[in-house]
Parts: C-alpha cells; sequence; structure tokens
C-alpha cells in the first residue's frame, strides 16, 4: 500500500533537477483505513495555504490504471440494550442478541433488494453493497444478554445516497424492533451510531495529458468499489485520480507485496505525467 510513497520519494531527485516552475505537493493523511479520517483536516490546511492543484493523485494500487470514480461507504455502529437475567426464566429478561439477530436479518434483506435496484457496469460488483463485519454479545451459556452490538456498512455507488438507501430501515424498521424490545422489558432501547463516512469519486474532467496518456490503454478511466481520500479533494473542487502501481488483489493479505517492475513502471508513467503537467 505505501509504494506510492516509495515511487515519490524515489522521484524527488529528478523532480528538483528539472527545475519545474509549478509547485509539487506530497501530501500523507492518517487513518483512512478507519474511515477517511485524516483527510479532513489535511484538506482544510492545504486548501489555505496552497492554490489549487491542477491534478490530485492518490496513490493506490490500481496497476497503474486511472480509477475516476469509487463507491462511498458508510459505516454503523448499532448497540442493543436489553435486559438481563437467568436463562431458566426468559420471560424476566430482554435477549439482545435476539433482537440485534431480527436486525441483522432486516440488514440482509436491504442487502437482497440493493443487487436487484440501480446497477453500473463500471463497478465490481455493480450494484451498492452492504456488510455486517462485527457482532458482540453475551456473557455466558446460561445469561440472558443484556447488550449485543454490530457494526456494519453499505458501499454506494456515486450515483446513490445512503440516507435514502437506508431511510426505511432507520424511520420503520429499527422502531418496530426497538418497540419489541419495550414489550420485553421498558428500557430496553436500540442505539445506532454513523461512525465514518467515505465520499464517492465521480471525476468528470482531467487534465489533457491524462487524456493523452490514457489512450494508450483502454482498461484506463473506470471504478473501484473500495474506497479512497479521493472523493473529499474531489468535493471541494481539486480534479482527482486515484492510481498507483501494485494489485489491490495483492493488498491486505498476510503477505502483502508488490513487484520491483511495477514500481519501475510506475515511475516511468509519472515522469511522463509530470512533464505533460508541469512543463
Amino acid at each position: 500500500m505505501k509504494g506510492f510513497i516509495s515511487l515519490v520519494l524515489a522521484l524527488t531527485p529528478w523532480l528538483m533537477s528539472k527545475s519545474f516552475d509549478k509547485p509539487v505537493h506530497v501530501a500523507l493523511s492518517y487513518d483512512e483505513e478507519i474511515g477517511c479520517l485524516g483527510v479532513g483536516p489535511l484538506i482544510d490546511i492545504m486548501k489555505n495555504n496552497i492554490c489549487a492543484p491542477k491534478l490530485v493523485i492518490v496513490g493506490e494500487p490500481t496497476d497503474l490504471k486511472i480509477i475516476n470514480q469509487h463507491k462511498s461507504c458508510h459505516t454503523f455502529e448499532t448497540e442493543f440494550f436489553g435486559k438481563k437475567a437467568h436463562s431458566c426464566y426468559p420471560d424476566l429478561g430482554c435477549n439482545a442478541i435476539y433482537f440485534a439477530n431480527e436486525f441483522i436479518n432486516e440488514l440482509r434483506k436491504i442487502e437482497q433488494q440493493l443487487i436487484q435496484s440501480v446497477v453500473d457496469s463500471n463497478f465490481e460488483p455493480p450494484y451498492s453493497s452492504l456488510n455486517v463485519g462485527y457482532i458482540d454479545g453475551g456473557m455466558a451459556h446460561n445469561i440472558i444478554p443484556d447488550y449485543a452490538k454490530v457494526i456494519w456498512n453499505i458501499r454506494c455507488l456515486p450515483s446513490a445516497n445512503f440516507q435514502d438507501l437506508l431511510c426505511d430501515l432507520f424511520e420503520s424498521i429499527v422502531p418496530s424492533i426497538e418497540s419489541k424490545m419495550k414489550k420485553k422489558h421498558i428500557n430496553a432501547h436500540i442505539s445506532n451510531r454513523n461512525t465514518s463516512n467515505i465520499l464517492p469519486l465521480n471525476q468528470k474532467s482531467f487534465p489533457e495529458i491524462l487524456n493523452l496518456l490514457t489512450k494508450k490503454d483502454s482498461k484506463h478511466k473506470s471504478g473501484v468499489s473500495y474506497g479512497t481520500d479521493a472523493g473529499y479533494f474531489s468535493q471541494i473542487g481539486w480534479p482527482t485520480i486515484v492510481c498507483g502501481p501494485g494489485k489491490i488483489e495483492q493488498a491486505h493479505t498476510s503477505d502483502e507485496f508488490i513487484k520491483i517492475d511495477d514500481i519501475k513502471d510506475g515511475i516511468s508513467f509519472m515522469m511522463d505525467l509530470m512533464v505533460g503537467i508541469l512543463d
């Protein structure tokens, strides 16, 4: 994942020797993996201290394909508060896990609806998707659990609004489940937090040099389903693409790697791109 950084650092002596009259800025954010938490403060500083750039390149392993679209990603933490009791007296408790399970089943229904709704062939999969990634709750087999937590996310096509897709869930389904919980225990309730949002990227225009370079490869200019910082730069009006050496299939694995030849190809590509933009 840091291949692009090494590539840019390797190019620094060459950049200095060329004496371009336009600056190149290297910006490093943090906590991109848990929701692009660092890019917001970074952009606040950049937009007040530099001129609007001709192009922002967000480095990701795209096999040097130029990515101009990616999905948004919105993460939620939904907590269920029931009532603890001994399992031999089930009527005295409110099983938070049971109601969390009912909630998860509703998420599965939404997931199936997404598969059968709007599609965009620029992405794989070509539809908005939903995932339950973490469940926590319970203490022992003989104790009715009074707490359960579900962490989940929805990845939306750039044309989709996550609030519209989840409107019925939060306005109708969750209150209905909570009402059932309160019949078991008056203080039972559900709490929901939107913990992070990765903005979509849907870049329509580019510097002309990109059009020249991408004509060499029909696979360029496409969409991906993972999220990046790129949507935040694009949102403020800066032309933004995602591009870098290496393949995404090799990222987030136990033996994450990048081939030396990929770095070499990346250096050549970036040199051509920078000459076209900075000259």
